[in-house]
């Protein structure tokens, strides 16, 4: 369904006020999400926290080698949060 002028005289107008009330956010939205995948931190999380689940087995069980691949796990969350979290900076930063 076309949208009538009406309808897209007020959307130029809220397009116009948002970019002078947050510029950076406008420019984000006006740059698309198609490199971004919808929930790309939660997966670090969980790896995160099999990792944990991991390691407290190890430890529980007295298996080394299972908390030592738990330890691996946390840490390989850990640094994928850390390059998630800089590669967004640089981002806003562009």
């Amino acid at each position: 369904m076309p949208m009538s002028g009406e309808e897209r005289r007020r959307l130029a107008e809220m397009e116009q006020k948002l970019t002078r009330e947050d510029p950076m956010l406008a420019e984000e939205l006006a740059a698309g999400t198609e490199d971004r995948r919808p929930g790309g931190s939660f997966d670090w999380w969980l790896l995160m926290l099999g990792g944990l689940l991991l390691l407290v087995m190890g430890f529980l069980n007295q298996e080394i080698i299972m908390g030592a691949i738990g330890f691996t796990l946390i840490g390989a969350g850990i640094y994928g949060l850390c390059k998630n979290q800089r590669r967004r900076q640089a981002r806003r930063d562009e």
